[in-house]
């Protein structure tokens, strides 16, 4: 399978929501969120996790899996998962556009990395 020029394998599919929910829970138990984690608010928990916390490769694994498959069986299987998936789910739009901006960012830091070597380079040979 191939989302935003990521290649990967359907396995990598299990593997993203796995990476979601032990991260998820090691977010709540660092802040101290675990034992009442259904009081706070799944949307703004959802937003933390994937703008803070997952890694890009499996936010974008995740985005490829909420936009191509049904997730509702997670509504029983795992249900706290399955609120965390409900705010991409539901805005979808945001999710992505919120994707975005990760990635532009990522790129940005790249090339400056990139520029900055360039320079130190140049100040090296002079």
């Amino acid at each position: 399978m191939e989302h935003r020029n990521l290649i990967f394998e359907e396995e990598k599919i299990e593997l993203a929501l796995n990476d979601l929910e032990d991260s998820l829970t090691a977010f709540l138990e660092h802040n101290g969120m675990l034992e009442d984690c259904y009081s706070y608010p799944a949307d703004d928990i959802s937003r933390i996790m994937f703008k803070s916390v997952l890694d890009t490769e499996t936010v974008i694994i995740l985005e490829y899996t909420i936009k191509t498959y049904d997730l509702s069986e997670l509504a029983e299987t795992r249900p706290f998962i399955w609120q965390v998936l409900e705010w991409p789910i539901l805005n979808f739009d945001r999710f992505v556009c919120l994707n975005d901006q990760m990635i532009a960012s990522e790129e940005q830091e790249k090339l400056k990395e990139i520029i900055k070597t360039d320079k130190d380079k140049e100040i090296r040979r002079l």
